[in-house]
């Protein structure tokens, strides 16, 4: 059986790097004894300024000579403004073996030096494994959008492997930090959403008062698009 398995990996590694020359950007080009060490963050989609987790990530982490981003899925037509190089696995229907597969070829030119995934699918998080084990590097998950606790896109055994796996894990809110918490009895540490400071007055703004027969109201949360204010 062992040859069977052998030849079944190299017809693997063969197509993931038919696969990835022909989908991935250049790549760059470096000397050998200059070959970057970088960050690697691993994202479900493009990141960019049209979605929260996007624009929260390019507040938190501004300078991304030193980031490498990885993600499973183009859902903004491959707008992505997020590190100095930036990629889409092809990983429609890859086992966890394809998936290590293409993720080495994907990040052999680089030096790694730590993984952080904001996961919002299962593919994410066997994405962010793989670069974890294979550079033996520390990982760090980032709960920003619910998908375990009451959403479905990421099974228990995936997550409880990402987690246990990780070096640290941070919640974007206390609910969310309580409720994985209890479930998988890790400890969870809360990164809130952050705003550049330019954003936040330092005094109170003066308001003019409405006429009194203008509707008024708080907007309190986030509006996706126009069609939640025309329900």
């Amino acid at each position: 059986h062992a040859p069977t398995m052998l030849s079944d990996l190299l017809f693997d590694s063969r197509n993931a790097r038919r696969d990835l020359q022909f989908r991935l950007p250049r790549m760059p080009q470096w000397p050998a004894a200059e070959v970057p060490e970088v960050d690697v963050f691993v994202t479900f989609n493009e990141i960019n300024q049209k979605h929260g987790t996007g624009v929260l990530l390019m507040h938190v982490f501004p300078f991304t000579q030193e980031i490498v981003s990885l993600r499973v899925k183009d859902t903004y037509h491959g707008e992505h403004t997020f590190g100095f190089y930036g990629l889409r696995l092809p990983l429609s229907n890859a086992n966890r073996q394809q998936i290590v597969l293409r993720v080495s070829f994907a990040l052999r030119r680089f030096r790694i030096r730590r993984v952080i995934c904001i996961p919002y699918s299962a593919l994410d998080l066997c994405v962010a494994i793989a670069v974890r084990d294979l550079y033996d590097v520390p990982l760090c998950l980032w709960i920003m959008d619910d998908q375990n606790l009451y959403g479905h896109n990421i099974p228990d055994e995936i997550f409880r492997e990402a987690a246990e796996k990780a070096s640290i894990c941070f919640a974007i809110s206390p609910d969310m930090r309580d409720g994985y918490e209890k479930k998988f009895g890790l400890r969870f540490y809360i990164l809130p959403p952050v705003v550049p400071g330019h954003l936040i007055s330092a005094k109170p703004p003066a308001f003019r008062r409405p006429a009194p027969n203008k509707p008024r109201g708080i907007l309190i949360g986030n509006l996706w698009n126009q069609q939640w204010l025309d329900s």
